[in-house]
């Protein structure tokens, strides 16, 4: 939310939150849909074990979730510095790219 939140926009749910990052990091290539996805996938997991009546999840499972989770907000806090910075971002993925 605070790359958003750098960029003017004003999502106030987790559904506008989804909305705004893909038109204005996606679209404006500041990140690759594959940083996309991995939002939406944490996302639903995280409703998923808070709303779901039962939520069950692999070893193999979480240690993806974690995984993609620490790199997107790596990606976040680089983007964050550069947007602060004043330095044009672009192009870079959740890997670093």
């Amino acid at each position: 939310r605070a790359v958003l939140l750098m960029l003017g926009s004003r999502a106030r749910t987790h559904e506008d939150v989804a909305h705004e990052f893909g038109l204005r990091v996606i679209r404006e290539g500041l990140g690759d849909r594959e940083l996309g996805r991995t939002l939406n996938l944490l996302r639903q997991a995280r409703e998923e074990g808070d709303y779901a009546p039962i939520f069950t999840v692999s070893r193999e499972e979480a240690a993806e979730l974690v995984e993609r989770a620490r790199s997107f907000v790596s990606w976040a806090e680089r983007t964050v510095e550069l947007l602060a910075s004043g330095r044009r971002v672009g192009g870079e993925g959740s890997e670093g790219g």
